[in-house]
């Protein structure tokens, strides 16, 4: 029996392990604003209309995004309901589905063990993890990004590995040319052409450096593929563009495509580092180990072309979005693969060759010390950390916990480094499967009951001949709830007409906006701590 094969079992426990956890209790939560409801109340009024061209959100067309993210998640409700699992189903399926292919792709280079820590790593870290819980599109984009990217990079490997004369390798058919093709269609028609731009910058230079371009170029299977493409993209837009009279095209392609990078949309602006800072945070633990890979590569020199493939992914990906003058923190993941494979390397040859523990080392010494100031920051200056919705939310046996969970497991890890990789990189997995663990069923519900469960219930209470309407505050999931369409009213003379009116009417706010103000005709129906719903007429 191999010496490594009772590792390889126990990395398949926490594997399966994590599998489970990425499923527990996907739908206990309500659907977090600003952005879950807005795609789950997109694809809900697609299955109700039976309108499969042109997205709309509270009724009114939806500019933002393409439709495949609708389509994935319309099918989700199709089969399992309109509810918060249906929702998130397609997160978390694209999650795994990326998991599976990252699995396959290291495997073919490096073997199992490694395509097990690479995977482990990728699944373990804070933003993926929790990423592929959200209904939102950017962890399917992420997936379908990268399988597009290994599927080109398996393509030109399988050319080149073939035992022809190199030019029958560069003009021989490639299956996975057409894959990657796909995978980049389907990118595309989740969030836009800018999934195609991250895959050629990240492909074409690189290729054109390794003076190895023409095995795209000059093969006949990489233009049957473009082809492909364009038969799967083009047909929607055309479609889309036609029934919104030519609206789509121009919002979508103007507002949230080209504006997005040149100007700050939606206030979401940062500084050039942002995405260090996003990396940092949103990669742990692993993202202290990255700087290590990179020199591990850079030691290592030209003698195996993935590692540097993957360090050029990242570096490309990280300068396009660091330009880019609109920043959201789900914009880098695209790179987490990459990422992942190069710390995988890594721990794989510290493991193999018993090397690099001192880059390990050092890597969980300042793990050490970053925990021990998130953990100053946790217990002193909370409130700096927490979304505003909920500042006023008392979680501090929630907060001891994790912080406990934290020291303990990296003080351990950095203990064992010198000793024993093996066990070193266990003791962190587990970790932070332990902490991942926590924030599902610790930390959300409380957050979810404290920041939206007046929302939720009002909205789901209300009977449907009950007009309803929101009063200075925008919160999609009043209209995912209520299965209706929900007005949006800034004056409060216009809020003082509704009251008046013969037909019912209800509106809902928070507290502070109607501090000094005095409206006839309003009676309170429910209120928490931060919101309140009043109506013309009294609770029964």
């Amino acid at each position: 029996m191999s010496k490594n094969s009772g590792f390889q079992k126990i990395l398949l426990v926490f594997l399966g392990l994590f599998f489970i956890l990425y499923f527990f209790r996907l739908g206990s939560t309500g659907l977090i604003d600003v952005d879950e409801p807005r795609y789950a109340e997109a694809a809900r009024e697609m299955l109700e209309s039976g309108n499969f061209i042109v997205p709309y959100f509270n009724y009114e067309v939806r500019f933002d995004k393409p439709v495949f993210f609708y389509y994935m998640t319309a099918l989700a409700m199709k089969i399992f309901g309109q509810n918060e699992f249906s929702a998130r189903l397609p997160s978390v399926l694209s999650s795994l589905f990326c998991l599976v292919f990252l699995f396959y792709f290291t495997k073919k280079f490096y073997g199992s063990i490694f395509a097990l820590l690479s995977v482990l790593v990728l699944m373990s870290s804070l933003e993926f993890a929790a990423l592929s819980r959200f209904s939102i599109p950017d962890m399917t984009l992420t997936s379908f990004i990268s399988c597009s990217i290994f599927s080109f990079f398996l393509g030109y490997n399988n050319l080149l590995l073939s035992n022809r004369f190199v030019h029958l390798q560069i003009k021989s058919f490639s299956i996975w040319y057409l894959a990657g093709f796909i995978f980049l269609a389907l990118a595309v028609l989740t969030k836009g052409p800018m999934a195609m731009l991250l895959v050629f910058i990240v492909l074409f230079p690189f290729f054109w450096w390794t003076r190895q371009l023409e095995y795209f170029l000059k093969n006949k299977s990489f233009w049957l593929g473009f082809l492909l493409f364009m038969f799967m993209v083009f047909p929607w837009f055309l479609l889309v563009h036609n029934a919104t009279g030519g609206e789509f095209t121009k919002v979508f392609f103007g507002l949230h495509n080209f504006q997005r990078y040149t100007s700050v949309v939606s206030g979401h602006s940062g500084p050039v580092f942002y995405y260090f800072l996003v990396i940092l945070l949103g990669f742990m633990p692993w993202s202290f180990f990255l700087v290590q890979s990179i020199y591990f590569v850079l030691k290592k020199g030209v003698k195996d072309i993935l590692p540097w493939f993957c360090l050029w992914w990242i570096i490309v990906v990280l300068c396009f979005f660091s330009i880019s003058k609109t920043k959201l923190l789900t914009y880098i993941l695209p790179i987490f693969p990459a990422c992942s494979i190069l710390v995988a390397l890594l721990f794989y040859e510290a493991i193999q060759q018993k090397k690099y523990r001192d880059l390990l080392s050092i890597g969980f010494g300042i793990l050490f010390l970053f925990a021990v100031v998130i953990s100053y920051i946790c217990l002193f200056h909370i409130g700096t950390l927490l979304p505003s919705d909920v500042k006023g939310l008392r979680l501090d046996e929630e907060i001891l916990f994790l912080l406990f969970v934290m020291l303990v497991g990296v003080s351990m890890a950095w203990a064992s480094s010198n000793n024993s990789i093996k066990i070193t990189f266990l003791i962190t997995v587990s970790s932070f499967f332990l902490i991942n663990s926590s924030l599902i069923m610790l930390f959300l519900p409380k957050i979810d009951k404290y920041s939206q469960y007046l929302l939720r219930s009002f909205s789901q209470s209300i009977p449907k001949n009950v007009e309803l309407a929101t009063f200075q505050i925008m919160k999609p999931s009043i209209v995912f709830y209520s299965t209706r369409r929900v007005n949006k009213i800034n004056n409060i003379d216009k809020l003082q007409k509704k009251l008046d009116s013969d037909s019912k009417f209800v509106f809902i706010t928070k507290k502070k906006l109607l501090e000094g103000v005095e409206l006839d005709n309003a009676y309170l129906l429910g209120d928490d701590t931060r919101y309140v719903v009043y109506g013309n007429f009294p609770k029964s």
